[in-house]
């Protein structure tokens, strides 16, 4: 210890009454159980009790910002500089004070004043360079951490700040050059841990990033991009495997390790650097539930949970949490709460425990029994931040989302975690702000990487708006953090499905079915991912083994349905839906594949028959409705289009597709106005949709606004240039801009990959006309009077535009 805190020390203990001594201890209590009221109310006894000396306000401001009552410190050490001007201490203590309350210029300014001969000058060079990093000026703010590293070069803690803010700034390679330097200058293990700390951060950040950096680049389909930042992960792998090798009893590493394992799909190299650490010394017995995260990942439950068990028999911290987050996660709820309250008899006080059953709790949603467990787990923790987390699940439970969205509001900047920010956007769901939702999911992710809770939950919200894009990488989330849930892979086979990206689904349906090959969802999505392909009859030989295998399955047969439908067997498809309704009339899955092949054979009213039994079987699940919507649209009856399209998006406002299809509708019934706004709306929840940009622009054009015609017309070029419908259209306006080179060239191009549209030949004859290119025009009606299949119609447009003066 030191001789000012030994001082210090001294003088509490001299000079407090029994009443101040009481103070602090029910200060220090309060403050460790976080019990933020009891621990002001506290305070205020300790500085009633105690005499002004700068000892008492240093001690006194410190409880204070420990509170939360950073102000409070601040109004009190004002006083206490004032009247001991030759305290430097004080001062320091001020100028922190100033930086938690967000002013950095005021708390340089008192560090300034900290003569260079005091014992706490280095400490007032910290407080200067992280208020000049604030402000803005990241150079003097280094150069003033490398100035009180000088000033105390025996000490290795000052080292730690200004890797610190290189990390802040994500500034890795000096970084690491100023951890490596100061390795080399403190060779001995009791000053290596602060520095040990800090390499695990760059680890964990360059990590984290370089994650961030592969989804981007797999979503762009850059392989150069996601192939560097595969390796900036490798290398961090391989940095956090040195750092455990080096401190193999130091749990946080071997977590950091685990948590990066998984999302990054390299679970089986953090296993083996963990069982190695744990056959070493099996005393490490916190390596299990760490372990059984890794088993769990990689599909291994009976493995995952026997080690779990071992934990707990070995008292483990933590251990029967997991046990009991692991065995809910699987529907075994039962087992889950005898667990708890076995543990809690022979420890009634333990909060954790009271904590996990007031979750589970929750999670049944029965209010009653709810409300008892938060009320227990209170008892133990009053006033804490995590019993107002579970007060707020509980107003979800009751049913007051308003109420549970405020106070989730005010808790997240106190309690910033997974759990607070997943309930936070649940919250936000159930009051209207679906985006809002999603931004709390990301952060939730962000708060616990390995979690994959937030990812099903972007994965739901993304299905809900109709948006594949979105949903791919959500659906990868989950895939990398919980390979056993099927709902991961269904959601990525899905959207690769709706990206038309056929092969891809294949190989993700393959890769679900080889990793969970009893479970009769891996063998439909493979039979769903053929048909995508056009390969029907290795679906349907798929299907038939599913069903010898498993027995029949309504879901099996509907994609049987499917399956003939695709392949143009519409009368077997009608036959086996019969028999498998007759068997399974309740099934809505069997009613939506009849009506999407009674549509596909334009059988309409019949397929939106099956459509309403559908709805009537399974009222929350609109995808049939959906369908029906989009075939109306499709067929041109138009006003039935728009009344589901309008029932559909009463429920999910957001879907994309959805509300282009009702754009679609209302331009077909000449509500030009609302059609405009439909695509607009549809545009803005899809920013890489292509259509509903191109018929805005048509629409645009229509009505004499040319130049917001072109807007969106080039917003869909930027998305799918390649596609003649976008080509022509951007070509057509070009030339109603007098634009004719320009139009030329975009029409030919539509001409070259579609040279059997009507529409495109029209425009291409009318660009040559206007740019003074009569052969060219002549000789494209030549190549069409010469076609297979010339069209009456289309060649008599083409003479009409060549016989224009």
């Amino acid at each position: 210890m030191s001789v000012r805190p030994l001082v210090l020390l001294l003088f509490c203990l001299a000079a407090c009454s029994p009443s101040a001594e009481d103070a602090r201890a029910r200060a220090q209590a309060a403050l460790a159980r976080g019990d933020r009221r009891e621990a002001i109310e506290a305070i205020g006894v300790l500085e009633s009790a105690q005499r002004d000396a700068p000892e008492a306000r240093l001690e006194q401001s410190e409880l204070w910002i420990r509170a939360g009552e950073a102000p409070r410190a601040v109004w009190r050490l004002e006083q206490a500089v004032s009247r001991f001007r030759d305290r430097s201490d004080l001062r320091l203590a001020l100028a922190n004070a100033e930086q938690l309350v967000g002013d950095p210029a005021r708390a340089a300014a008192i560090a300034r004043e900290i003569p260079a001969s005091a014992a706490e000058h280095p400490e007032a060079l910290l407080v200067s360079a992280r208020a000049q990093i604030a402000l803005g000026d990241l150079d003097a703010g280094l150069a003033a951490f490398e100035q009180a590293e000088r000033e105390r070069p025996a000490d290795a803690e000052l080292r730690v700040p200004r890797i610190a803010a290189l990390l802040d700034e994500r500034r890795y390679t000096e970084a690491r050059v100023a951890l490596e330097a100061a390795y080399a200058r403190f060779p001995d293990e009791a000053s290596r841990a602060p520095l040990r700390a800090q390499e695990l951060l760059l680890l964990q950040v360059r990590a984290q990033d370089a994650l961030h950096l592969a989804q981007g680049a797999a979503q762009r389909g850059d392989a150069d991009a996601a192939s560097r930042a595969q390796q900036e992960i490798d290398e961090s792998l391989d940095g956090l495997i040195r750092l455990a090798r080096s401190a193999p009893d130091d749990a946080s590493i071997w977590q950091a390790l685990t948590l990066l394992a998984i999302p990054a799909g390299r679970v089986e190299r953090a296993e083996t650097a963990l069982r190695a650490a744990l056959a070493e010394n099996a005393d490490r017995a916190l390596l299990r539930p760490l372990l059984a995260a890794l088993a769990v990942a990689r599909g291994d439950d009976a493995g995952a949970e026997a080690l779990l068990r071992d934990a707990v028999r070995a008292d483990t911290g933590g251990a029967r949490v997991a046990l009991v987050r692991f065995l809910a996660a699987r529907g075994r709820s039962t087992d889950a709460i005898a667990l708890l309250e076995e543990g809690l008899a022979q420890q009634p006080d333990d909060a954790d425990l009271c904590f996990a059953l007031a979750e589970l709790r929750l999670d049944a949603g029965d209010v009653d029994e709810s409300t008892y467990a938060v009320s227990r787990f209170e008892q133990i923790r009053p006033g804490t931040p995590q019993a107002a987390l579970l007060r707020a699940r509980l107003a979800l439970v009751r049913g007051d989302a308003s109420g549970a969205r405020a106070q989730l509001e005010r808790l997240a900047p106190e309690l910033d975690t997974e759990a607070t920010q997943y309930w936070f956007g649940r919250a936000l769901e159930e009051t209207g702000d679906p985006a809002g939702a999603a931004h709390r999911m990301r952060l939730a992710a962000a708060r616990d990487p390995a979690a994959p809770g937030p990812w099903l939950e972007l994965l739901r919200l993304a299905q809900a708006r109709g948006d594949s894009r979105e949903a791919e990488p959500s659906a990868a989330g989950v895939v990398l953090r919980a390979p056993q849930l099927v709902a991961g892979w269904q959601g990525l086979v899905d959207a690769l499905i709706d990206e038309e990206r056929a092969a891809d689904a294949l190989a993700t349906a393959q890769r679900a079915a080889a990793l969970l090959p009893d479970r009769v969802e891996t063998s439909l999505l493979l039979a769903r991912a053929l048909r995508a392909g056009g390969r029907t009859d290795e679906a349907l030989a798929r299907l038939d083994a599913a069903s010898q295998r498993f027995g029949e399955n309504p879901d099996v047969a509907a994609e049987r349905v499917l399956a003939l439908g695709l392949a143009g067997r519409v009368d077997a498809a009608r036959d086996a839906a019969s028999r498998a309704i007759a068997a399974r009339g309740d099934s809505a899955a069997l009613h939506h594949a009849l009506a999407g092949v009674l549509f596909q054979a334009g059988l309409g009213d019949e397929g939106s028959s099956e459509v309403e039994r559908a709805l009537a079987l399974a009222p929350d699940d609109l995808r049939p409705l959906a369908l029906r919507c989009e075939f109306y649209a499709a067929t041109k009856r138009f006003a039935p289009a728009a009344a589901d399209c309008a029932r559909f998006l009463a429920r999910h406002p957001d879907h994309a597709r959805i509300q282009f299809a009702l754009g679609a509708a209302q331009a077909g019934m000449g509500r030009t106005l609302e059609a405009e706004a439909s695509y607009r709306r549809a545009a803005a929840l899809d920013a890489s949709a292509v259509a509903p940009r191109n018929n805005l622009a048509l629409l645009l054009a229509e009505r004499g606004d040319l130049d917001g015609a072109l807007a969106a017309a080039q917003e869909a070029f930027a998305q799918a240039g390649e596609s003649p419908e976008v080509l022509d259209t951007l070509g057509w306006l070009y030339l109603q801009k007098g634009l004719r080179e320009r139009a030329v060239s975009l029409l030919e191009d539509a001409y070259r990959r579609a040279p059997d549209q009507e529409g495109v030949r029209l425009h291409l004859s009318q660009a040559y006309r206007a740019a003074g290119r009569e052969s060219a025009a002549r000789a494209l009606r030549d190549a069409h009077d010469g076609s297979e299949k010339p069209q009456p119609e289309s060649k008599a447009q083409l003479d009409a535009v060549l016989a224009r003066p």
